[in-house]
């Protein structure tokens, strides 16, 4: 089963196709989006030349394509990315792999695949590879910052400790105004429940395609966290603890400002 549970989630990245796509992004995200925004730099310009750990709260699928596109215009470094079957659909599917991502299972995995999964990841690390994270575990479709899973975090921390790898540790915020799928939620969460996952990612697909038509609409802003080093925390539960406690001040930050802006 190992080899054939790999070769399916393995990322396919290849640094020539990601750049020749990411100078394309500009011209699709502007049919999606009128503005975009990104807050502290300074914190950002710090992840240069480090092996990044960025950990995010999760909003929307859009989250994928205008992080990884803002962490190569600023020059950071380009993570493979954690993210779950459901967006790995026929053509674009490669697309996701070749800019690095590698697939998760959408359903409860076997304790098998877990721990093929967290082999994988480690091996990721040691091969000094960045990694990104959504540890929500899923879109959030109510905007308020779910609890966080370890078990990637746990992995990435334990072989970072084991090798003695320096790793930063990235909180990454991201809203939109509006998100994409936001009117589509109620009929996500219900495909999703009951596993219909083809529904799901029709439902998906739907959404996006309706944003695409003129005019763009709606604005996304990302925020960098301060980052810390991995190997001052204990344990993985401590990681969890950081980052969340990061991006919940963020996300109270863009609310905050988001409210005096409409007063």
């Amino acid at each position: 089963m190992s080899a054939d549970f790999i070769s399916r989630i393995e990322h396919h990245f290849e640094p020539d196709y990601f750049n020749a796509i990411c100078e394309r992004l500009p011209s699709i995200l502007k049919r999606l989006m009128k503005k975009d925004s990104i807050k502290n730099q300074d914190e950002a310009e710090k992840l240069k030349r480090n092996q990044v750990l960025y950990l995010s709260n999760h909003r929307s699928h859009l989250d994928y394509i205008q992080q990884i596109y803002n962490f190569w215009r600023l020059g950071l470094p380009i993570p493979r990315v954690a993210a779950r079957e459901n967006v790995f659909i026929p053509i674009l599917g490669e697309v996701w792999r070749k800019c690095g991502a590698f697939k998760l299972p959408l359903r409860k995995m076997s304790s098998e695949e877990a721990h093929i999964i967290k082999e994988y990841i480690e091996n990721l690390i040691t091969t000094n590879s960045s990694i990104l994270i959504y540890p929500e575990g899923g879109r959030s479709y109510t905007g308020e910052i779910k609890s966080f899973k370890s078990g990637g975090i746990g992995a990435v921390l334990h072989v970072a400790k084991k090798e003695g790898i320096d790793i930063l540790v990235s909180p990454q915020y991201i809203a939109y105004e509006p998100t994409i799928e936001a009117n589509f939620f109620p009929a996500l969460q219900y495909f999703k429940e009951r596993g219909q996952l083809i529904r799901y990612q029709l439902t998906d697909l739907f959404a996006f395609a309706l944003r695409f038509l003129p005019p763009a609409r709606g604005s996304v802003t990302h925020i960098f966290g301060e980052p810390f080093p991995l190997l001052d925390c204990e344990n993985k539960r401590e990681v969890c603890k950081r980052a969340r406690t990061s991006i919940l001040e963020m996300h109270e930050t863009y609310q905050t400002e988001k409210q005096i802006a409409r007063e």
